[in-house]
């Protein structure tokens, strides 16, 4: 209706036990927008992507999970994209779409194992909230084909143990709120190649460009630009132009394309930390940390202009002074300088670290600095 600009419902009137639609003479058209689709918020504010009937009904169209025969499908919260395509999956297949009483670990455990779900997709973290529970090897889901780890990479070490101990069926995928799935991996390919992102899907297009949009070779790290049939072209309203430019989609992430057509991801261009005139990804910090047989899970952000900080979710007792030599052994003067241990990393809803609210959290109460030593 022409100036309003949100309609907030209250109620839903819907009981369940219908046989009969309500007889309405309005059916939309291809070109009739559907949804306004909210961005993640990591690059700048949070963006809207219109999708209207024919561009969702396309979405729907790039099924990359699989030929199951009736999916169970237990998405994230539907306001994710990437999780109201999957659960349309379901039901277009004939397959249903399965909703936990809460999202914490026992309410997702029970449901899975109690619903028989065929398919699940959390953010690495979300997914890690789980392993507390499992109790010796797995699987703990033997219904469960296809567990897909979306929003950003899981390190080696958490996936071996979620394969293990939740399922062998892990897939991880490489996509945008834009322009939806780019790459994906297999368990098979990532049982021999842990760290790559997956192979590009059949419909898209991902090319490394240097600073000056100059196409680089393969391995040669750089940023992306990505491009799919029928993506939007540009966000709500006009917002941040250059993202969208030349037919290509520019999602601000680092890394390279192998000979074999593998994709590594290696960060976002926005989140390089200059320490002291040298620059540092800090997911490729992160994932070093993470190897540390310690560290469940790290952080890593810039104390001042010279040096670099790291918050650190500890996997059982940690020899600080030993991990800081690791570090150092690795990343050499781009190793952190402070250590800092914290029950959790601060992320959105997409499971993606906020790296805006990292110092802060690092002179939080809920933080302790554990090396150097105070």
């Amino acid at each position: 209706m022409p100036g309003v600009s949100l309609v907030l419902l209250r109620h839903v009137g819907a009981k369940g036990d219908e046989n009969e639609f309500d007889d309405w003479p309005y059916e939309p058209v291809g070109s009739t927008p559907l949804r306004i689709a909210l961005t993640s918020g990591t690059v700048g504010e949070q963006k809207g992507i219109e999708q209207n009937h024919e561009e969702f009904a396309w979405r729907l169209d790039r099924r990359f999970y699989g030929d199951e025969g009736l999916p169970r499908v237990l998405p994230p919260n539907l306001h994710v994209t990437a999780s109201l395509t999957l659960a349309f999956h379901a039901l277009a297949r004939g397959g249903a779409v399965v909703f936990p009483p809460d999202y914490d670990a026992a309410s997702l455990f029970s449901t899975i194992r109690g619903f028989g779900v065929t398919h699940v997709a959390f953010p690495p973290a979300h997914a890690a909230m789980m392993l507390p529970m499992m109790k010796g090897d797995g699987p703990a889901f033997p219904t469960v084909s296809h567990f897909r780890l979306l929003g950003s990479a899981p390190s080696p070490s958490l996936l071996e143990e979620l394969r293990r101990k939740v399922s062998p069926h892990i897939h991880v995928s490489y996509s945008t709120t834009e322009i939806g799935v780019i790459a994906m991996a297999t368990p098979e390919l990532l049982a021999s190649h842990p760290e790559a992102t997956g192979r590009l899907v059949p419909d898209a297009q991902l090319q490394v460009v240097d600073e000056q949009g100059q196409v680089l070779p393969r391995n040669a790290p750089g940023e992306f630009r990505a491009r799919v049939p029928g993506m939007p072209r540009g966000y709500f309203g006009g917002a941040d132009a250059d993202r969208f430019r030349d037919g290509w989609f520019y999602p601000r992430d680092m890394g390279y394309v192998t000979d074999d057509g593998l994709v590594y991801v290696q960060g976002r261009v926005d989140d390089v930390i200059n320490a002291g005139g040298r620059k540092l990804s800090p997911r490729y910090a992160e994932a070093i940390l993470e190897e540390h047989a310690s560290v469940s899970e790290a952080a890593v952000f810039a104390l001042d202009g010279m040096s670099v900080g790291a918050l650190v979710v500890a996997r059982g007792p940690v020899d600080w002074p030993a991990l800081d030599r690791f570090a150092r052994g690795r990343l050499e003067l781009l190793a952190p300088q402070r250590y800092f241990e914290v029950a959790s990393i601060p992320r959105n809803a997409t499971g993606k670290i906020r790296r805006g609210d990292l110092a802060a959290a690092a002179s939080s109460v809920a933080a302790t600095l554990r090396h150097p030593a105070k």
